[in-house]
């Protein structure tokens, strides 16, 4: 709907998808351009980020229980539109018949599947992610508190610095395996 109502976000932003070896940073640049226009308001914002936070203390102005706010309506971070932005990149140069490597576009590789990279940021701070352990002392069943916040277990957790979960943080590292995070 967006693309028929302005075209100068389909000749301006959308055609660099349609341009062969493109320099990702264009690329990243273009799709956090279209994803702000999705927004009203949005374009006067210089960053998605800066998108984003507004929006969210716009809707907490709205005085909302923070149990009622949803997320999934807010724009994705930076790092995560920049991924989403590569990926995009990536399949409209597929379907023009010109391979690119995934790897350098927005996908890793893990034990011999693609999977894609879905933000180079972990979720929150580090130090805000301390703030969430459990203390299970046998194999985190139904009273985790991580479990039920949504976490996996870490470093942090239990007096065995999460020796003892079996919810685990799993983490890829540079050479592309998994390992657990204890």
């Amino acid at each position: 709907m967006q693309l028929q109502k302005n075209p100068n976000l389909r000749n301006k932003i959308c055609e660099i998808f349609n341009v062969p070896n493109q320099l990702q940073e264009n690329v990243i640049q273009c799709g956090e351009e279209f994803v702000r226009s999705l927004y009203p308001d949005g374009p006067k914002f210089g960053d998605i980020n800066n998108l984003r936070h507004h929006l969210y203390n716009k809707a907490m102005e709205r005085q909302l229980p923070s149990a009622l706010l949803d997320l999934s309506s807010l724009p994705p971070t930076k790092a995560a539109c920049a991924q989403h932005s590569l990926r995009i990149y990536l399949q409209v140069q597929e379907w023009l018949g010109n391979r690119l490597p995934s790897t350098e576009w927005g996908w890793k590789l893990v034990e011999g599947q693609l999977l894609p990279v879905k933000t180079t940021l972990p979720p929150a701070p580090e130090s805000l992610l301390s703030l969430v352990y459990c203390h299970c002392k046998t194999n985190c069943a139904g009273r985790c508190s991580c479990r039920h916040s949504g976490q996996k277990c870490s470093t942090f957790c239990s007096p065995y610095n999460g020796e003892t979960c079996n919810n685990i943080m799993e983490t890829v590292t540079e050479d592309s395996t998994l390992e657990k995070d204890v």
